[in-house]
């Protein structure tokens, strides 16, 4: 071995930093979630369920058919939130997708209040994965705002600051 070859195996690779580059998949379940990615979140619930109830002219999601989920795939703000919601960090890559909508939805008013934000992550999360394995064959999301559910979800991320950090 030569004393370039030597010197040449001394050299350090550098190690890539992640932040200096863009991710081409989901966040982390470890990732931050930001307040201004929380707000943005609840902006978008806010914009899908005026855009259906004017959609569907009702005064309240619960009056939509379950049957007319079809007709919200072409929604601009539904294509928003579910974009949205993976840029918010709320779908991760290394997150179970293991909550019970029918009991969570029926029972929101009493279930969400409890949850803590892990858990809140959670339920977006797997909201948003079961919408992509129904494939078009039914909605969790319109189930989701049809029983005032996924509106509940935001308006504790908008209002409760326990789910904050506080520094």
């Amino acid at each position: 071995m030569t004393q370039l070859d030597n010197q040449d195996s001394k050299k350090k690779i550098p190690k890539i930093q992640v932040w200096q580059y863009i991710k081409p998949s989901p966040v982390s379940k470890k990732s931050a979630v930001s307040a201004a990615q929380v707000d943005f979140f609840v902006m978008l619930v806010e914009r899908l369920e005026r855009a259906l109830m004017r959609y569907f002219q009702v005064r309240k999601c619960g009056q939509i058919s379950a049957d007319a989920f079809e007709r919200i795939y072409g929604l601009d703000e539904y294509i928003l939130f579910v974009e949205g919601s993976h840029a918010c960090g709320f779908v991760c890559t290394d997150m179970a997708s293991d909550f019970d909508f029918a009991f969570r939805n029926a029972k929101h008013e009493v279930v969400i209040p409890t949850l803590n934000f892990p858990q809140i992550r959670q339920y977006i999360h797997t909201l948003l994965r079961a919408e992509k394995w129904a494939d078009g064959c039914e909605s969790p999301i319109l189930d989701a705002l049809r029983s005032g559910a996924l509106q509940a979800v935001s308006s504790r991320l908008k209002s409760d600051r326990t789910l904050y950090a506080t520094s």
